[in-house]
Order: C-alpha cells, then structure tokens, then sequence
C-alpha cells in the first residue's frame, strides 16, 4: 500500500535512546514546529513482556502525531552501510543494544500499517550537528537538538554549521558552536565535514554565542 502521508508538508524526526523517544515536529521548509521527549524508564528496568507494550506504545503515539500533522517519520538507520563512515559512540551503542532495534522497527511496522511514509537516515554525529547548530537557538536538550537534525536530513537538508576550530592533543580537534562545544578526533572530523556543510569560523575573539547559523 503506497503511505497516505508523505514529506510534503514537512516531518517528524525522532532521535531514539534507552529510556525513550525525542520526537521533533517540522514544517515544509524544514523549521521547527514542536518537540518533546518521550520518557519510559521501564524500557531500562521492566520485565520483557512489559517493556514490549511500552515500545508498542511508544511507537503508537509517534505515528499518531504523524497522522494528525500528515507527515512522514524519519528514524536513524542501524544497518547504515557507507564506505566512508566512521561509527560514533552512539553509533555503536545502538548497533548493540537491543532497546534501540525494538523501538526503530515497531516504529517502522507501525508507520507502514497506518499508512505513514517513513524514511531512515544515516545516524552518525546527529547529536553533535544538533547540539552545535541547535541546542541553544531553540532551547532543545542534546536529544531534541539531534531529532531536528535527522528530520531535515530526512527532507534532503543538508546542514550548513558553522565552527570554531582549536586544536587540542592526541590528534584532536575542539569545535565550538552556537553556545556549545564538543571534541572529536581529526578522523571523525574529516567524516563530520563529509556530512555537513561545515564553515570554518577563524576570526580572532568571536566567542561562540555570537555564531550566526543559517
């Protein structure tokens, strides 16, 4: 059955965690709309026969939103497969956590049972995008921040963040953002570059809050 709601109107990014869902709403220009956090602490702790019914639930209530706001879901792909990635920490977390893979696929059977178009994006430094572009513009937690991100790369954004470069020791690289700032080695970097359109910000004494993002 071909999805009812598609991307036309804009997206529902959902960035996924152990304990829940961080669930950010777009408009067809890819602007923020709203967002929330979907916490379940019994993901972590619950027998499995009732930590199943949480995910199903969650899952209900994403592809719910989706319906009322006739928009497509994006999720992060765990089977992403590209000769040039570099597996981030998160990355790897949920390659080997199963909470992760329960959440993404009843999401996913939920969203084609009910007619919802669903796209899967390639999860690497969606939190780090976010956090650097996003957290402090629209007051998000680091979660929030990364929904955004992986619903507008759902929409064929490319993200255009601008940074401040300091090298640090070990072969790394401190990058300073809008408000926030994060260290990764000259590899990842060389990887983030390669998924964003990253602006290298060199003038003397700009401090961070002052970054302007487009």
């Amino acid at each position: 059955m071909a999805p009812i709601y598609g991307f036309s109107n804009g997206s529902i990014g959902i960035d996924t965690n152990p304990d829940g869902l961080a669930v950010v709403e777009t408009d067809r220009d890819g602007n923020l709309v709203k967002h929330q956090y979907l916490e379940s602490q019994k993901l972590l702790f619950a027998q499995h026969n009732k930590r199943k019914n949480d995910v199903e639930a969650l899952a209900l209530q994403v592809v719910n939103q989706a319906i009322l706001a006739e928009k497509g879901v994006v999720i992060e792909d765990l089977k992403f497969n590209d000769k040039k990635s570099l597996k981030n920490k998160k990355f790897n977390r949920m390659r080997h956590n199963f909470i992760y893979s329960q959440l993404l696929r009843a999401i996913e059977r939920r969203a084609i049972k009910d007619g919802v178009e669903i796209k899967k994006i390639n999860p690497a430094f969606t939190s780090i995008a976010g956090i650097l572009k996003y957290q402090e513009m629209y007051s998000l937690n680091r979660h929030t921040a990364a929904a955004l991100i992986i619903a507008r790369r759902g929409m064929g954004i490319c993200e255009k963040i601008r940074v401040r470069l300091m090298p640090l020791e070990n072969k790394k690289l401190n990058l300073a953002g809008r408000g926030f700032e994060t260290a990764l080695t000259e590899k990842a970097y060389s990887y983030f570059k390669y998924l964003y359109r990253v602006v290298e910000v060199k003038m003397p004494g700009l401090t961070a809050p002052c970054l302007n993002s487009t």
